[in-house]
């Protein structure tokens, strides 16, 4: 279901004409055919609903839930602007991972950042809107939400990538440099970019 957005809208409840054949009855909430829609289509799916959050919540009943956190790292350096990004899996990615027994969102955060890029002494600026995405692993439907937060590093230490976790390459790139390869990254990530790149 990669880079297909699904969006809870208020409203009364409506099937749209391209996924009938698919879905023939939003009231019986089959929610493994809209996963199956999901990812037999290419388009976007808005699902109306008078109580959206609710019904958000029913469908992610269905999968596993895992909660992670990551980060945009700024640095400033001679008046110029770099964000720290990663290469995984041939994606221009953010440093993310699970948020661990009894940590903080923000300490998962500047855990995962100093273990996937070698940096330390990151310093918090705000937070950033959640993502959420699914993917099929182990034999189910995982939903992974992923809080974001923004950070300055001041520091000089050479980035190390962390080769274990598929990671190639840790990299400071300019704005410009990030948006010229938004089509390179997960549409998930498109929105946090947006909000956290000055």
């Amino acid at each position: 279901m990669e880079g297909r957005p699904l969006i809870y809208s208020q409203g009364n409840e409506t099937i749209p004409k391209e996924i009938e054949e698919f879905l023939p009855s939003c009231a019986t909430r089959e929610y493994e055919r809209l996963v199956q829609v999901l990812r037999d289509t290419n388009y976007p799916l808005e699902w109306f609903s008078e109580k959206p959050k609710e019904t958000f919540q029913q469908f992610f009943q269905q999968f596993k839930f895992i909660p992670a956190a990551g980060g945009i790292v700024l640095r400033e350096e001679n008046g110029h602007h770099s964000y720290l990004f990663i290469e995984r899996l041939g994606h221009l990615d953010l440093p993310k991972g699970k948020i661990e027994k009894n940590e903080t969102p923000l300490e998962a955060a500047q855990r995962e950042i100093q273990e996937e890029c070698g940096i330390h002494g990151i310093q918090f600026i705000q937070a950033l809107p959640h993502s959420f995405h699914t993917y099929f692993g182990y034999g189910q439907h995982v939903l992974k939400e992923t809080h974001w937060f923004l950070f300055r590093y001041e520091g000089s230490e050479t980035l190390t990538p962390q080769l274990e976790e598929d990671i190639t390459a840790a990299k400071w790139l300019s704005k410009n440099e990030v948006f010229e390869q938004l089509d390179r990254t997960y549409a998930s990530l498109v929105d946090i970019i947006r909000a956290g790149l000055h």
